[in-house]
């Protein structure tokens, strides 16, 4: 296709606008396929991904990096609800990142915590492993979102070329004033007041919702039991669709 093309444009030769479109879309999957090859070689992410916790009580949250081919830097920042969670401490010294031009720091008031580090192990870091730990402790009932916004990973291929992000990247944190009362054997969970549709915590009710409420249907975990009926199904879909 491409050499009708050349040979075309070398005689002169108009080609009809379907055939000329046509290569122009072959040429362009072709190259999109190529690029996307190397979309998904490295990411970030918050672990684990949902928890219940009682005030009062700390918790741990990863923020692990997956790479299948060499990088070297990682940045991003950190939002989280102080109203809901203040940050104990923070552990970074880890096997991926052993250079800082930014020490994970945090501020409890503003609920931000920032980190930029990367490695200087030769051929870079490959693999999966955690970046950075923090100890949070729940101070307040609620939602309490934990969020990485600009989350970058570099590759280690002497450019500072970016690995492109998929985010912001969420972590679900209820904080619950009394002990679900569990019953093992219709696996029936019953908290205080039901959970909240907005189930990223992101202040609004959206598709968003409706997207991670459909990656758990069928399941039992009680943050997504919106009507608290023991199962996470249809009924708790059709919450969030009403509330948007």
């Amino acid at each position: 296709m491409r050499r009708l093309i050349s040979d075309a444009y070398r005689r002169g030769i108009a080609l009809p606008g379907t055939v000329a479109l046509g290569a122009a879309i072959a040429i362009l999957a072709v190259m999109g396929i190529a690029a996307n090859q190397q979309v998904n070689d490295a990411s970030m992410q918050i672990l684990p991904r949902v928890t219940n916790v009682l005030v009062g009580n700390t918790f741990e949250v990863r923020i692990a990096v997956d790479a299948t081919s060499p990088v070297n830097v990682f940045a991003g920042d950190v939002a989280f609800n102080p109203e809901v969670l203040t940050v104990d401490s923070i552990e970074y010294n880890t096997s991926i990142a052993d250079l800082w031009a930014v020490r994970p720091w945090y501020d409890n008031g503003a609920g931000t915590l920032n980190f930029g580090g990367g490695t200087t192990a030769p051929g870079g870091f490959t693999g999966s492993g955690t970046l950075i730990t923090v100890r949070f402790r729940a101070i307040g009932t609620g939602d309490g979102a934990i969020t990485v916004q600009n989350a970058r990973i570099l590759r280690h291929d002497g450019l500072g070329t970016d690995v492109p992000q998929n985010g912001p990247i969420d972590s679900i944190i209820t904080v619950l004033d009394t002990p679900p009362v569990s019953d093992t054997a219709t696996r029936f969970v019953v908290t205080n007041t039901p959970p909240s549709p907005d189930i990223n915590g992101d202040g609004i009710v959206s598709f968003a919702d409706a997207s991670i409420m459909i990656l758990n249907l069928t399941g039992d975990n009680p943050r997504f039991d919106l009507d608290q009926n023991g199962v996470v199904d249809r009924a708790d879909l059709s919450i969030i669709l009403n509330a948007r």
